[in-house]
C-alpha cells in the first residue's frame, strides 16, 4: 500500500511539472496574449499642459507583430482643503476634507510607433524614452493666506456649510483664554 501512495504522488508530480501536460496553461490562459509593458514615469505629478517623460519595456509573447504603442490616460481632480485658526493659543485646529472627483474618462492621448531598432538583447524586451501631453484645461487652484478675508471667494471655494461647521466644531472647543485672547 505504501508503494503505490510513493507511485501514485510521483505520477501525480511528474504530470503536473511536464511542459506538454500544462493543464494549468490550458485551462487559465483564455485568448490571446497582449505585449507585457512596463514603464516609469519621469515625474508622478506636473503642471497643467506640461508633457510627462516616461520610459518603457514591452515584449510580446503572441503570434501577431507589434505595430504600435499608445498612452491613455483618465483625468481625476482632488481637491485637498485646510482651514485652520492661528487665534487660539490653548490648541491647534484645523478642519480639512478631501474629496477626488473623475473629470474625463480613459482617453487616448498619444500613440508611439513600433520600431524593432528599440531592441535590447540584455532586458529581452524593447525599450524607449519618450514624452506625453497632458490637459492643459484643468490647473491648480490655491488660495493660501489670504490678507484679506473674502467671504464670497470662501464660499465658492469651500461650499456654503463650510464656514458654518468650521466655527461650530472650534466653538466646542475653545477654553476662555482662546476667546480672551481673539478679543
Amino acid at each position: 500500500m505504501k508503494n503505490l501512495i510513493f507511485i501514485t504522488l510521483a505520477a501525480s508530480l511528474f504530470l503536473f511539472s511536464c511542459e506538454k501536460n500544462d493543464s494549468m496553461d490550458d485551462d487559465v490562459i483564455i485568448g490571446s496574449m497582449a505585449p507585457q509593458v512596463y514603464w516609469e514615469l519621469g515625474s508622478s505629478t506636473v503642471q497643467s499642459g506640461d508633457s510627462v517623460p516616461f520610459s518603457a519595456q514591452y515584449y510580446t509573447t503572441g503570434e501577431s507583430p507589434l505595430d504600435h504603442l499608445e498612452v491613455w490616460y483618465n483625468v481625476s481632480e482632488q481637491k485637498s482643503k485646510t482651514v485652520s485658526c492661528s487665534w487660539v493659543s490653548s490648541f491647534t485646529y484645523s478642519y480639512t476634507s478631501t474629496t477626488t472627483e473623475e473629470k474625463r474618462i480613459d482617453q487616448k492621448v498619444s500613440s508611439y510607433s513600433h520600431n524593432e531598432n528599440y531592441w535590447l538583447a540584455s532586458l529581452r524586451a524593447y525599450t524607449f524614452n519618450a514624452k506625453f501631453p497632458t490637459s492643459n484645461t484643468l490647473s491648480a487652484v490655491s488660495w493660501s493666506y489670504p490678507e484679506t478675508f473674502d467671504s464670497t471667494k470662501m464660499v465658492k471655494y469651500f461650499g456654503k456649510d463650510y464656514m458654518q461647521h468650521f466655527k461650530d466644531s472650534l466653538y466646542t472647543l475653545m477654553k476662555p483664554v482662546d476667546f480672551q485672547s481673539m478679543f
